[in-house]
Formats: C-alpha cells, structure tokens, sequence
C-alpha cells in the first residue's frame, strides 16, 4: 500500500511573560508589516485585554493569550511552498523585541488515509504500532488508541502523537485517517540577553521547513513503511 503523508496545519507558539495584548489590533499587524497590507480578515477579529485573535481567508491566523502567541496556519500539500507562519513569528519578534520570550513550539499536523476494505486506521494503530496483543485482553479492543513518541533532537525535544480519526470529505463521506502531531519544543536559557533571546527565536522561526522536513522524514521512514 502506498500511503500518502497530506500536511494538513503548521503552527509556531512563542511562550511569554503574561502580556497584555490591547495594542495587537489588525492595523498594528498591517502597519509594522507583520501581515501584508492585502491580506482580509475570514471572520471578525476576536480582541480584549487578555486575548486576541486574527484569522485571514488565506488560512494563516494569529492567536495571543496572556503567555503565549499562536501563529498556525491551514494548507493542502499543494500550498507546502507557501507557508508563511515563519516569517510572521520572525516579523513579530523583531517588531516587539521588548516582550519577554520564554521557547517556541514548532508543530505539524498531517494524515494519512486508509481503505477500511483493505487496512483501517484502526488496525494500523492496533495491529501494526503496537505490539501484537498490546492493550487488549481477550475480550475487548480499544475503542481509540493514542500513541505517543518523544525524541531528543540536538537542539529540541520532538514530541510525535498519533491517533485516528475521522475526516468529513462530503456531507455523506468520512474517510478514516491516522492523524500525526508532531511538535518541536525549544527553550531558552535566562542567562541570556532579551535581544539575543530575539535572535535565537527568529533563527529557529526561519528553520520551520527544516523541521518540516524531520517531521515527513520520521513518519514516512520510520511509520509508514510498516504498512506492506
């Protein structure tokens, strides 16, 4: 079976200091170039003193709450050369540089889709992933199973979950599908200056396809040649 990895979501999350986020309105994220001046608004933006939140038609949004900052956006693998995420958190750090930044958490998310009349995403999980016999007894199956793997990277700890689920197609269709998160989390020291606190946040922000490239590298090598 030739199985297919369809990036699906890629976020990047600042950790901060609790923060006030009055002054993050769409004319401030337009005015510093945070966002292109072009870019529209998919549904009213959502602001208060403790959170906010920006959600465009091209699917990128852009979500703070008191100690942290979420920008995610949605894409096919048609759009995979088109992700924007990296350059708005690094736009955003060099824009308020005075907000004190505490780790970034680069995150994927993607399925893989499975025939039921040849393998389901249940029997992957069940039968495949785990162990023969593992988390069952000989009269009950898990309804829902959700693994989770983590790994220490040189530079980050790589947290990978899977589980299944279901993806509406139609409004008659849903396919099964074997979803896979996977987050990159990186900290920082407090020995360190808060403008080299920007740098090394901003240089992590440009590597987002690199770590792109681990999270399709781990599943495709590692996950999905298990399935023959």
């Amino acid at each position: 079976m030739n199985q297919v990895l369809n990036i699906q979501e890629i976020a990047i999350a600042l950790t901060i200091q609790p923060q006030n986020h009055s002054v993050l309105t769409l004319d401030f994220l337009k005015s510093s170039g945070i966002v292109p001046q072009d870019w529209e608004l998919a549904r009213p933006s959502v602001l208060n003193q403790t959170a906010a939140q920006f959600v465009f038609i091209n699917g990128v949004a852009i979500a703070a709450q008191p100690n942290r900052i979420l920008f995610s956006q949605q894409l096919t693998n048609q759009e995979i050369n088109a992700v924007s995420v990296g350059a708005i958190a690094r736009k955003y750090l060099e824009t308020l540089p005075e907000i004190e930044y505490q780790g970034i958490n680069t995150s994927f998310r993607g399925h893989v889709a499975f025939d039921p009349n040849r393998l389901s995403a249940r029997d992957y999980i069940v039968n495949i992933l785990l162990a023969p016999g593992a988390g069952k007894t000989a009269d009950w199956a898990p309804i829902q199973t959700t693994i989770q793997f983590t790994y220490r990277l040189s530079d980050a700890l790589l947290v990978l979950e899977i589980h299944e689920a279901g993806l509406r197609v139609s409004d008659q269709e849903v396919v099964p599908v074997v979803v896979f998160t996977g987050s990159f989390a990186r900290g920082l020291t407090h020995e360190i200056t808060a403008e080299q606190r920007v740098g090394v946040l901003a240089r992590v922000s440009d590597r987002t396809s690199q770590d792109l490239q681990t999270y399709q590298d781990l599943i495709c090598n590692n996950f999905l040649q298990l399935v023959v």
